[in-house]
């Protein structure tokens, strides 16, 4: 329901119904509400920190999303891979979107609990209607900010609350 929020303040705000002091405390309210939201995600996900990491890694099963991704592409994703206690923090790009589709990409993704990443990766790789129909879920944004969360491709967490320029990284909200 929160998702509607901003939607629900523009009508209202078009109406009358609200003050514009009003629309903007319900704005904050779904901007905070859905930081909120992917935060518990990104805390909650099978892979949330260096130790879950390894432990999956050390026991990974033969139908792993890591299996999509070739040999040297996973080493790499999986050095990449940082943490801290709000779950991932950074982690590299350019391997999952050049050598996977859509759906596999949130399927990996949605281990670390970082599936909206995908809005930041055109060059994923659409090859049937499951495809097709997630990445409508995850449209395109080349810049950071909306969603209401704030990714930043091209930057990497060097420290805490702190992205600094990266080459094919992101930097996810939880820095």
């Amino acid at each position: 329901m929160n998702f509607l929020k901003p939607v629900l303040v523009t009508v209202l705000l078009a109406a009358g119904s609200v003050t514009q002091v009003q629309a903007v405390e319900l704005k904050e309210s779904a901007t905070h509400d859905e930081r909120e939201r992917q935060l518990i995600i990104q805390q909650t996900a099978m892979i949330n920190s260096a130790e879950s990491l390894q432990a999956y890694l050390n026991d990974m099963p033969s139908d792993s999303p890591f299996m999509a991704l070739s040999p040297s592409s996973r080493e790499r994703l999986a050095a990449s891979l940082k943490f801290n206690e709000k779950g991932v923090t950074t982690f590299r790009t350019d391997d999952i979107e050049d050598e996977l589709s859509v759906t596999d990409a949130h399927k990996l993704l949605s281990l670390f609990g970082a599936a909206r990443v995908i809005s930041f990766l055109p060059g994923l790789r659409v090859e049937s209607d499951l495809d097709r129909r997630v990445r409508m879920g995850y449209p395109f944004r080349s810049r950071p900010g909306s969603l209401n969360v704030t990714d930043y491709p091209g930057y990497e967490c060097v420290s805490r609350a702190t992205c600094a320029a990266g080459l094919n990284t992101i930097c996810m909200s939880g820095c």
